[in-house]
């Protein structure tokens, strides 16, 4: 049964339905007979206006949201309704009516994006603008950058390629934190890469925590990374010596590399099983497009011990779902290993190092919809590497036409 929570709300609207109260009163019907007596599917497409099969998804939508033990007495029965209203093999035929035997798959959307460089003159804040409003359009909640969210303040850029006010700590943060794109309901996790970490190496101050701190709806992997060691730590009773230990090598860690877990978003994160890696290497592009990707899976090993959740929901520990690298301003796809593995592009326009360097810079951002099972492995995913938009003044370099 596919679960698409952006497609029942517009199905709700068509019906004449508010999908906020709709999906409230399911709630309550819901905890009101857990373990009582069965809903009713009839009684649900009534209440709805959605078919048998939608009607369906909308009740596992709103099991998902239950505690664990109420979820194991949840019952959803056909009543009157024909078993082919659903297909037959989703029945299992029980003494009072059919019971639904539901193996539920998740349907939803994240964009990624990269190397946005802000405070450079190169960068793009009118294209990162129309992404998150294609964000919102296509139900995507969460946006996730894989690395130089900043531009840093090298010396060849400082009075050259930087915006006015952004040759500092301060400039570049507060630039960032009043111009980055916000939107109600939709989070940005990040990682660092080598141009954030430029101000941590100056002056060992991390613009991307420092950025996080003063906008809650940025997620700075590292931090989180750091607030789940305090957290086990509480729950295990580790000694407070202990836990400063392990704190002490988290805090080393450059930040350049991050996982999180993904999923729809009306299951909670703990319940979110598609793990999302991302990495930002040091090393420069090479010839191929494929190239790095391949070195990068070649030693996933070694990355995969750098993260405690990387465990399926039997706590096995496995490989990452999708992989997110940033860095070479490149844009491709491939699948790994079994890994889903995205070259993220970059948002700035190319400049004199490009140039000099004759390097790619493939400007754009993947939005990117899956399907998943509830243990968190793809059963499909779709992506298309959008182009972003680039007001026609945006370059500042330009061809001086002769006389």
């Amino acid at each position: 049964m596919k679960i698409d929570e952006k497609e029942l709300d517009g199905l709700l609207k068509k019906a004449e339905r508010d999908p906020k109260k709709i999906k409230a009163e399911v709630l309550q019907l819901l905890e009101k007979n857990v373990g009582k007596k069965p809903l009713d599917l009839l009684e649900l497409c009534n209440l709805s206006g959605l078919s048998p099969r939608n009607a369906t998804s909308l009740y596992q939508l709103i099991v998902d949201q239950l505690p664990e033990e109420q979820q194991k007495k949840a019952q959803l029965i056909t009543g009157t309704l024909e078993p082919l209203a659903l297909g037959e093999r989703e029945f299992e035929k029980i003494k009072n009516g059919y019971k639904l035997t539901i193996d539920p798959k998740y349907t939803f959307r994240v964009v990624l994006v990269s190397d946005t460089h802000l405070g450079s003159t190169y960068d793009n804040i009118e294209g990162l603008e129309e992404m998150y409003d294609r964000a919102i359009s296509i139900g995507a909640k969460t946006v996730l950058h894989s690395g130089d969210l900043v531009h840093g303040a090298f010396k060849h850029d400082l009075f050259l390629n930087l915006r006015p006010g952004c040759n500092s700590f301060n400039g570049q943060r507060d630039y960032v934190v009043d111009h980055w794109p916000q939107r109600d309901g939709v989070a940005t996790f990040l990682i660092a890469g080598n141009h954030d970490q430029f101000f941590r190496q100056q002056n060992d101050a991390d613009i991307c925590s420092e950025i996080a701190l003063r906008r809650p709806d940025i997620v700075y992997l590292k931090d989180q990374a750091l607030n789940e060691v305090r957290r086990e730590g509480k729950e295990k009773g580790l000694s407070k010596e202990a836990l400063q230990k392990i704190l002490e090598v988290k805090k080393i860690d450059s930040g350049r590399s991050g996982a999180l877990r993904l999923g729809p978003s009306h299951l909670s994160p703990e319940k979110r099983n598609t793990i999302h890696m991302m990495v930002h290497p040091g090393d420069g592009s090479a010839r191929t497009l494929s190239y790095k990707p391949q070195q990068i899976l070649a030693n996933i090993e070694t990355l995969l011990y750098s993260f405690e959740n990387m465990v399926n929901p039997e706590g096995k520990r496995i490989k990452p779902h999708l992989l997110q690298i940033g860095h070479y301003h490149k844009g491709d796809l491939a699948l790994l290993r079994g890994v889903y593995t995205f070259q993220a592009g970059t948002m700035t326009a190319a400049d004199e190092f490009h140039e000099n360097k004759n390097l790619m810079n493939m400007m754009g951002y993947w939005i990117v919809e899956m399907t998943t099972k509830k243990n968190g492995d793809i059963v499909a995913l779709e992506s298309h590497f959008q182009k972003p938009y680039v007001p026609p003044e945006k370059s500042p370099r330009r061809v001086i036409l002769g006389r």
